[in-house]
């Protein structure tokens, strides 16, 4: 499953929001029934279909049914604003609500961005690219070079 977010989540995630100067850890979703497992990675994009919005992977460390009249002030600044009212905000127009319901029961989601060593260059960070049975790469660029690498040695050079 992906994680879907607005592309200027991505570098409150990756690094901080510029509202609280500390990184995105929560999200809110309009779930019926949690669509995600504590301990389960999944990608992070930021267009559905587009393997190549992919900007890292997260795990998943907690989550819990709550209304948005029970969220905090804190989980609001984990979820990258400055207060509650700027992230519900933010909630109802990044999903189209016209009616705010607080009393509707949502999901939250905390989670960690995972950071791996990349196969081709052995940076150390939030891994965007990862082929099964390969290993976690920076991005599509370490990854063709690695397969590049590996057909040399291999005797089967690209022509």
């Amino acid at each position: 499953m992906v994680l879907l977010y607005k592309e200027y989540h991505a570098p409150w995630i990756l690094d901080k929001s510029p509202h609280t100067g500390k990184p995105k850890t929560q999200t809110r979703r309009l779930w019926e029934k949690c669509r995600v497992r504590i301990g389960s990675v999944h990608q992070a994009r930021t267009r559905l279909f587009d393997k190549t919005s992919t900007f890292c992977l997260q795990r998943i460390l907690n989550t819990w049914p709550e209304t948005l009249r029970e969220m905090s002030e804190e989980d609001a600044v984990a979820e990258g604003y400055p207060d509650k009212k700027s992230f519900l905000v933010a909630l109802f127009e990044i999903n189209r609500i016209k009616t705010p319901d607080l009393d509707r029961e949502i999901w939250a989601v905390e989670y960690e961005v995972v950071k791996k060593k990349c196969k081709y260059c052995g940076r150390k960070g939030p891994s965007k690219t990862l082929v099964k049975g390969v290993g976690f790469f920076c991005n599509e660029g370490c990854y063709d070079r690695y397969i590049e690498q590996e057909n040399i040695r291999k005797g089967r050079a690209s022509r």
